[in-house]
């Protein structure tokens, strides 16, 4: 009897380590579709935003030359910073760092155009006019958030995110317009 149910164990340990490596081996490939596809949707907005953050770094350093800056120029000197490093990190930490960077240059352009002082700094106007006039591709961005949402719904359901937890495939956030 206890041989019996030794071999019953032994069987269901095969079953479930089988059933585990059949479930890794058919899923695994689709997260890293989803995820090559979400960064080749990434890299043409990325390009964009270099462009646009290049405005920022502009009126970053008009907010400091004509006394004291804003509080948002602290938060903006360090996720410039971060951006300027991104490139070595995932593409979710990418899309969160470019939103909060797009939150704090509209925070900046609201306290621009309420302040003569910052409206009449040529580099916060210049830096500002770049940042409009180099927005992100409204089709690239709807392309990205169309393989996030795919991307979200693989990684769901109880037994592929079993599977994408153990590879560290995280949900990926939206990237805001």
């Amino acid at each position: 009897m206890l041989r019996a149910l030794r071999r019953i164990a032994l069987l269901l340990c095969v079953a479930a380590l089988g059933g585990g490596a059949l479930l890794t081996v058919t899923t695994r490939p689709k997260l890293d579709d989803a995820t090559a596809a979400v960064q080749q949707a990434w890299s043409p907005i990325r390009a964009a935003l270099n462009a646009r953050f290049a405005g920022l770094k502009t009126v970053n350093n008009g907010l400091a030359s004509p006394g004291r800056p804003p509080t948002s120029s602290g938060a903006l000197n360090d996720a410039l910073r971060s951006w300027n490093n991104a490139s070595k990190t995932s593409v979710a930490d990418q899309i969160l760092l470019a939103n909060r960077l797009v939150g704090l240059g509209r925070r900046i352009a609201a306290i621009a155009s309420h302040s003569a002082r910052y409206a009449a700094n040529a580099d916060v106007g210049a830096g500002l006019a770049t940042m409009q006039r180099n927005p992100p591709n409204t089709n690239d961005i709807d392309n990205l958030n169309a393989a996030i949402d795919k991307a979200n719904e693989i990684r769901d359901g109880f037994l592929r995110r079993l599977v994408a937890t153990a590879f560290d495939y995280r949900d990926l956030p939206h990237f805001e317009r």
